[in-house]
């Protein structure tokens, strides 16, 4: 059991992510965490020596929770292509996700990040680094099984199908219309079918 200081940042961290994802971290204010976890900012700094502590430790939440979603994916269907089709599906999940709303942190935070926070870029790169390792892998896997053709880039498969849910996934939270996902899916299962062996 989890110690009652343990618990304090945990909500704190669990709370905040939610704000940073949606407000990003120039938009969120330190009233704003108070706000939300009902701790006094006394008790917020027991815990965290400053709002980038705590944006920092939010987004690594968010991104762990990203990431393990994609991997359950990966690990819950069989072929290289299904593996392929469930991560662009995990997408669709960004729009409804009651966990952390907002959309892709990883999108969020390198939109923000730029050059003016590199701490939180740099955070970023690592997660868009694993989620960009896991489509890899996954197409390696479907070329020793022979399921992939061998000229199969795992690389261009990462870029193609992150920028494309990315993208589709911006045009969906702008139009608040989930049309644009499901086209970029649609289209992306058309590509898979043509690595096919």
């Amino acid at each position: 059991m989890a110690h009652k200081g343990e618990q304090t940042r945990e909500r704190i961290i669990h709370q905040s992510a939610a704000l940073f994802n949606v407000h990003g971290y120039i938009g969120t204010a330190m009233s704003d965490i108070i706000e939300v976890t009902g701790i006094q900012k006394g008790g917020i700094y027991r815990h965290f020596s400053s709002k980038e502590e705590i944006a920092l430790a939010a987004l690594d939440y968010a991104l762990e929770i990203r990431i393990a979603e994609v991997r359950y994916a990966v690990e819950t269907h069989g072929s290289a292509l299904d593996q392929l089709n469930a991560v662009s599906h995990t997408f669709l999940g960004l729009l409804k996700n009651n966990v952390i709303p907002g959309g892709c942190p990883i999108l969020n935070t390198a939109i923000e990040a730029d050059d003016t926070f590199q701490p939180l870029k740099k955070k970023a790169q690592e997660a868009m680094d694993s989620l960009r390792s896991l489509i890899h892998q996954t197409v390696t896997y479907g070329k020793d099984q022979r399921e992939l053709q061998p000229y199969v880039n795992g690389d261009v498969v990462a870029t193609i199908l992150i920028s494309t849910c990315e993208g589709a996934l911006m045009m969906s939270k702008l139009y608040d219309d989930v049309i644009y996902l499901h086209r970029a899916i649609d289209h992306l299962e058309a590509y898979f079918d043509t690595l096919k062996s």
